[in-house]
């Protein structure tokens, strides 16, 4: 019975097999044909679709089709008219088709051209940018005029235009070509004339300073040329962006003056334009100041100032010179001093709080060390490393910010002591922070010098202490191993390299008691070559070397004033009894 009902089915399947055989061989035919435009180019990637068969046609227009087995055929591309067939299939043949011819549907295939109404536009003389309807084919631009630029994005056509800087009218011409076909269109910019020469920005405008001070300058809406600059060489100007931009590097700010110069420039096309600008002074911050500090990114300034009476200590941002923050100080006494190593402010007297430079945030307080017995604190510094030192009326100490603020005396048996009692009253740092200076402010007649990561100290300065009578002034170049030294004799100015000892003597310059001195950097191949004096109200730069003068003003003979250095030397503060100007260093240099 098995094997019986296996066979029936065998005999039933092999049926099915050759029915299926006979109606596919009865019923299916193979299909091919080409399809084209009416001019008889070929069109590819044209859809041929016969039941749930489709192809495309190839880069020829040629389709081909297997096993069809109904009787329609469609033919479709966008642009194009849909065509319908109706076959008579012929089963177990190929029918060949020849050649089908779509019609274009020219409200579908968007001809190259921006649009029929936009082929020629206005603009106004100012720069800005146009943007059109660019067609729907791949196209190349062209556009020889230098003040446009152009660019297709997404079938949109993007042009962007230059202030017209002279007072004509222009025009400019971009092709659009289509590059697989014989199709261009052309679109046409006019721009308007530009304006007539004016100014635009210039030096003193408003009466505001933006810090650090720059270079003076005049600028103008369209390319001049310098006739006539009061008092300044017109050789010596520069000329920036297309000569737009006038520069004057031979012309000095001064400390407190506002002076005005008068010009004369001329634009290409012969027009003419006279007025004035402005050099006014560097920023003003209004206060009582007896010391200052800058941190050592140049980020902030700190300020030991008097308010009302009150002592303060001001921190003030760099940037712009606005006030961040104030912090009350018991004592008026109290005196100021800047660690690199920690970024942080010490200010001392009878002891010692330390505050960060950047948060104002108090860290700790020290006391002083208990040798000093009821002496304060009269000097204090650090270097680089952390190290410090830091003395009394009668002794030395070290005090070393690396290893948690642990102070000891300095040796008593040497030199730096007589009579049981330091020779100096002052410690100031200098050489990158390497070095300390150690002077007697009131009579200078020997000046030591001491390196931080030797520990050794030698005399660096030693005038005849029975004639010399110097007076509160020997100053450490912030970033050189060089001092200057200045005395109330008229033929006793020094700047001495601390290293080598080597000596220059300033014979012209006549010292006082109010004489301060800092270092300011040159910005040429030779750096940190220039000194800022203060002495009987006048302000004078002079070369280290030659001791020549590069830079005087007056100021007011009738007021001390003190000036300070950032820790690199490019920011400059001036002050007085209420007042502290803020300059950049460059700036007072030739």
């Amino acid at each position: 019975m098995r094997s019986i009902h296996k066979g029936l089915y065998i005999l039933i399947i092999s049926i099915l097999i050759i029915s299926c055989q006979r109606e596919s061989t009865l019923y299916s035919s193979d299909i091919t044909g080409k399809v084209t435009e009416e001019n008889g180019t070929p069109i590819q990637e044209a859809t041929v679709t016969v039941g749930k068969q489709a192809t495309q046609t190839d880069s020829e227009g040629i389709f081909y089709l297997k096993d069809i087995k109904y009787d329609i055929l469609s033919i479709n591309k966008e642009g194009y008219y849909s065509e319908d067939i109706i076959l008579n299939i012929i089963p177990g043949t190929i029918k060949k088709m020849g050649t089908i011819t779509l019609i274009a549907d020219q409200k579908q295939k968007k001809p190259i051209t921006i649009t029929p109404s936009i082929l020629e536009v206005n603009v106004f003389e100012g720069s800005s940018q146009v943007y059109f309807d660019a067609g729907n084919l791949q196209t190349e631009l062209i556009c020889k005029e230098k003040w446009l630029q152009t660019r297709i994005w997404e079938n949109t056509l993007y042009v962007w235009f230059e202030e017209n800087p002279t007072t004509e009218k222009r025009i400019a011409h971009v092709i659009l070509k289509a590059i697989k076909e014989d199709i261009q269109d052309t679109l046409t910019v006019i721009q308007d004339a530009g304006p007539i020469l004016n100014i635009i920005d210039y030096s003193g405008r408003n009466e505001t300073y933006t810090f650090p001070q720059e270079m003076p300058f005049i600028k103008f809406n369209r390319p001049v040329k310098l006739l006539d600059l009061e008092n300044v060489k017109v050789s010596s100007v520069i000329y920036e962006e297309d000569s737009t931009i006038i520069r004057f590097p031979d012309i000095q700010p001064y400390l407190l003056k506002t002076i005005s110069y008068y010009y004369s420039v001329q634009s290409q096309d012969g027009q003419t334009y006279n007025g004035n600008f402005t050099v006014i002074p560097p920023y003003k911050y209004q206060t009582q100041t007896k010391d200052m500090i800058f941190t050592k990114d140049n980020q902030y300034c700190w300020l030991l100032a008097q308010e009302n009476w009150e002592p303060q200590l001001i921190q003030l941002e760099t940037k712009n010179y606005s006030t961040v923050q104030k912090i009350p100080l018991e004592d008026k006494d109290s005196k100021l001093c800047y660690n690199p190593y920690n970024n942080c402010i010490y200010i001392y007297d009878e002891n010692i709080c330390i505050i960060d430079a950047e948060t104002g945030i108090l860290r700790a307080t020290l006391s002083k060390p208990i040798e000093m017995n009821y002496d304060d604190i009269h000097s204090m510094d650090f270097c680089y490393n952390g190290f410090g030192l830091l003395q009394g009326n009668s002794k030395l100490f070290t005090i070393n910010s690396a290893q948690n603020h642990q102070m000891e005396l300095y040796p008593v048996d040497n030199d730096l002591y007589q009579s049981n009692q330091t020779k100096f009253t002052t410690i100031k740092s200098g050489n990158n922070r390497r070095q300390f200076i150690l002077f007697d402010s009131n009579t200078i007649k020997e000046v030591f010098c001491l390196d931080v990561d030797t520990k050794k100290h030698w005399i660096c300065f030693n005038d005849n202490p029975n004639y010399a009578n110097y007076r509160n002034f020997c100053q450490p170049h912030k970033r050189e191993p060089y001092i200057i030294v200045a005395g109330q004799s008229s033929d006793k100015i020094y700047s001495i390299n601390t290293i080598t000892g080597e000596k220059i003597k300033y014979n012209n310059y006549y010292n006082d008691y109010s004489i301060h001195i800092d270092p300011l950097p040159l910005e040429t191949t030779i750096p940190w070559n220039h000194y800022a004096l203060i002495q009987n109200g006048t302000l004078i730069v002079i070369e280290r070397n030659s001791g020549k003068e590069v830079h005087w003003e007056q100021l007011n003979e009738n007021t001390q004033w003190t000036n300070y250095s950032s820790e690199d030397g490019s920011i400059m503060a001036f002050t007085n009894r209420t007042d502290v100007y803020f300059i950049k260093a460059g700036s007072l240099l030739p």
